[in-house]
């Protein structure tokens, strides 16, 4: 009992630490994939 709470305790706290990580690289990853975009129609203009 005690031993499987503090796995649940520490998985609480792993998801705690890890999920805005993990959106933060998401947001990243979503503004480096519009500014490629952009810079691609940009180049298309010129």
């Amino acid at each position: 009992m005690g031993f499987i709470s503090i796995l649940t305790l520490q998985a609480h706290t792993y998801s705690i630490v890890l999920y805005p990580t993990i959106k933060s690289i998401a947001i990243a990853n979503l503004l480096v994939g519009l500014l490629l975009e952009y810079h691609e129609y940009a180049i298309a203009d010129s």
